[in-house]
């Protein structure tokens, strides 16, 4: 089987049925196949019913592992016994509770980024819940990991997506209409920009493969597709709801200004969209959910009411132009008003939670170390 990576940890957070997609059966297979074996830890922020089923078909799972591989399930009880024993210890109750209650993405990775350091991980391999690896990925990553880019040391590797691209932008049909929606979401739609751009000539993959040593340095990262070295423990992310690419924002960026390197490399893997992303209330959320996105980044560097407003407007002017009934609907949602007053001052309250966190942060990472916190016993699944 090969050595086993004792300082590593495979998570994969989700608020879905897992066994849908295959997903941790295809990666645990891959660990195998290159025998880069290490735990998997699936951090559950589902509902009951939902987190019940997750951990019956762990159960399964694990059963035919037959011991090879380590594999937990951090659901819903486990959450609630692990905010109790911290809650014992001498830290801030707010700081606690807004963990231990906040549901969006850049809150799950917290708790990803606090359960590996319970584990005595030194590097987290993260994986969404609705792709599987294409072809090797585990040593290639952690090889590329701590190396040499320019002159700095690479703390993150990323990769890109093939296969289906969500709901991201292919609802809107036509191609214009979607580099503009692309554009109109700044960086957060770069990737995806370039991926239409050069639709016609390459795909993402090949393109890469005219990069010197397959690596290029990124100012983002492919959140369901990287590896993060033990810089993970200076880092807490925004714990806004439905706020599209905060928290791999606020990941590459916190790396970057600590001096080290974020770089893409052409290992990808395949994503495949749970089904319901196609409904109309999934893409009326998702364009909505972007209006938060732009209000936290405006507020966060320091823009003020109306500058932040305005840049609200410019995405839902936008929306208003294309040929689509769900952009136009957002699109003249975001005028209102009432609306956008709403929305900054609820942005407003979620950056002042970051900002607790992040004065907490490291007395809460710190007493992760603590093996009395996160008995493993319980865990298991």
């Amino acid at each position: 089987m090969g050595s086993i990576r004792n300082t590593c940890v495979t998570i994969i957070p989700t608020i879905h049925n897992i066994a849908q997609s295959k997903s941790v059966e295809s990666y645990l297979q891959q660990m195998m196949i290159e025998g880069f074996v290490m735990p998997m830890c699936i951090v559950d922020n589902s509902e009951s019913p939902v987190c019940e089923k997750n951990r019956i078909y762990l159960e399964e799972v694990k059963h035919r592992l037959k011991g090879r591989i380590a594999l937990y399930h951090f659901g819903k009880e486990e959450q609630k016994m692990f905010f109790c024993e911290m809650a014992k210890k001498d830290i801030d109750r707010e700081s606690i509770e807004i963990l231990k209650t906040a549901s969006g993405y850049g809150a799950s990775r917290n708790k990803c980024f606090l359960l590996a350091k319970c584990l005595g991980a030194e590097s987290i391999f993260f994986f969404d819940d609705d792709t599987r690896p294409d072809g090797a990925i585990f040593n290639a990553h952690f090889e590329i990991l701590s190396g040499t880019k320019g002159s700095g040391k690479i703390s993150i590797v990323s990769g890109p997506y093939t296969g289906v691209r969500g709901i991201h932008f292919t609802f809107i049909e036509n191609r214009e209409d979607q580099l503009r929606f692309l554009a109109a979401l700044g960086h957060h739609g770069e990737s995806s920009l370039r991926y239409l751009k050069h639709k016609d000539t390459a795909t993402e993959n090949a393109m890469d493969e005219s990069i010197e040593h397959h690596l290029e340095i990124v100012k983002n990262i492919r959140g369901g597709n990287f590896v993060i070295d033990a810089i993970y423990e200076d880092i807490v992310c925004p714990t806004i709801k439905q706020a599209p690419g905060i928290d791999d924002t606020f990941v590459a960026q916190r790396v970057t200004e600590k001096g080290r390197q974020v770089v893409k490399s052409r290992k990808s893997v395949i994503h495949e969209h749970f089904q319901y992303k196609s409904n109309k209330h999934s893409i009326l959320a998702y364009l909505e959910s972007w209006a938060r996105t732009i209000s936290f980044e405006s507020l966060y560097h320091g823009m003020n009411f109306e500058n932040t407003k305005q840049h609200i407007l410019h995405y839902g002017n936008t929306l208003l132009t294309l040929e689509n009934k769900y952009c136009k609907s957002i699109g003249k949602k975001i005028q209102d008003e009432e609306y956008i007053t709403s929305l900054i001052h609820e942005i407003s309250g979620s950056i002042n939670d970051y900002q607790r966190l992040k004065k907490t942060w490291k007395h809460i990472i710190d007493m992760c170390s603590s093996a009395e916190l996160l008995p493993m016993e319980k865990l298991r699944v």
